[in-house]
């Protein structure tokens, strides 16, 4: 592949293997569509957390990859949730 060209989605690496990557308040809320009252009563959530901001200075950011697998979790978990009739 040539130095200049952009990996396609099946040559992307995995996440585990892709450089950590910081998203900020509003991307968080963005990516989960949820308000921030929502978002920090999730992180305090005791049986499935949402992962907490690292602080880098004054400033609260989330790991990509963290918000991703908690995404991931979610939908495994309401997939496997039986029909309600």
């Amino acid at each position: 592949m040539p130095k200049h060209s952009l990996p396609t989605l099946r040559e992307a690496p995995p996440i585990e293997e892709r450089p950590a990557r910081f998203l900020c308040l509003q991307d968080v809320k963005d990516r989960l569509s949820i308000s921030r009252s929502l978002l920090y009563a999730l992180i305090k959530d005791p049986v499935h957390p949402f992962p907490a901001p690292v602080h880098i200075g004054r400033r609260s950011v989330w790991i990509e990859a963290e918000v991703e697998a908690y995404m991931r979790q979610v939908i495994d978990r309401e997939r496997r949730r039986p029909p309600v009739n």
